[in-house]
Order: structure tokens, then sequence, then C-alpha cells
């Protein structure tokens, strides 16, 4: 298609929403695969225009029904490209995001009963973390890890800084929910995990 079909067909379908010129900008590079990580932080260039972007534009879809395996970590570029992904994918796309913008970020995955996991993107700003969840912005305006970990998912068992390794995780640290029960489940994880 074209680019003046392309936008035609951008400027219609927005008559009922409202789309910025960075969107039309974006659609453009989009159509001719031109889009980057870093001409994503151009255009999209604080917290909550990324997660708008991820929201319009990504979608989630389970390790299992992308690549046929439990467990992919796909890179940045990666998920860019394909445009779906799961939580882990989300948060290492929404974490280069970020640090281009020159946040302080990392990857916190969450664990805790029932086989509960799940995978974020904290950031720091004016001294409070805040997370990325997916799609979405939580401007939680917390101190410790611990305090995001009970924010987001009161049973938590025990939570870990990750960074990607290829297509796997990498613990750098972990952090445990202080009473003697969770103690217990959390180590009992960790030993099925190793």
């Amino acid at each position: 298609m074209e680019k003046k079909w392309a936008s035609f067909l951008l400027i219609a379908i927005g008559i009922n929403h409202v789309i910025s010129v960075s969107d039309l900008a974006l659609a453009s590079q989009w159509s001719d695969s031109q889009v980057t990580l870093e001409s994503l932080t151009q255009s999209y260039s604080t917290p909550e225009a990324l997660t708008r972007f991820l929201r319009e534009q990504m979608t989630f879809e389970e390790d299992r029904e992308l690549f046929g395996r439990t467990d992919y970590w796909q890179s940045p570029e990666e998920f860019l490209s394909r445009r779906k992904g799961d939580c882990e994918d989300y948060a290492f796309f929404t974490q280069s995001l970020l640090e281009r913008l020159g946040f302080r970020t990392f990857v916190f995955s969450l664990f805790g009963r029932k086989g509960y996991a799940h995978t974020v993107t904290v950031f720091k700003e004016k001294g409070n973390y805040h997370v990325v969840n997916q799609d979405r912005l939580i401007r939680l305006n917390a101190k410790t890890l611990e305090e995001i970990a009970s924010r987001m998912y009161p049973d938590w068992t025990w939570g870990a800084v990750v960074t990607q390794r290829g297509h796997q995780g990498r613990i750098v640290r972990e952090i445990f929910k202080t009473s003697v029960e969770a103690q217990l489940v959390a180590s009992s994880l960790i030993e099925r995990s190793a």
C-alpha cells in the first residue's frame, strides 16, 4: 500500500479517535517496516505515551502459542517485529525504551501462591518507583521492592530482579516476604525449579 493511501486510511480511522502527528509519522514508518526502538522513543517520549503505544500496537500472547514452548524471552527487537509476546517480552521491551529516555529501570518478576508468576518493568522517577505492567502505567510512588510486590500482589512470596541472557532470564537479586510461611513456600519453589 502506498504511503498516501495508508495515511488516508489512518485519517479515516482516526475520525472517531484523536490521533497525533507522531502517530501518523509512526504509522508511515510502520508501513515501511522502519520502526526502531530509537524512533519509538522519539515519537513516544513519556511513560504515558509508551504505554499508549503498547496498548494500541502490541498483543499479549503466551510463549506456548507463539513458540510452542513454555518459556522464550524475546529481545526487544524481536518483540517489536512480532508485536506479540508475554509479560517478560513486554517488560524487557519497555525497559529498553525507558532506558533510552534516561530512566533508571529494572525488570521485576513476582511469584506467589498457586503458581502465580508475573513480570513487569519498574522505573524510578522523582525518587519513587513506578511500574509498567504490560500496557498499563501504575504510578505506585513506592520506595522499596517489597512495597512494589505487596501493592501489586498481596499474596506474593518472593520476587526477583532479572536480566535477559539470550532467550532466558537470569536472577540478579531476590527478595522474600518476611513471614515464615512465605519463606517455606518460596524455598519449595526454588527447589522445584533447580
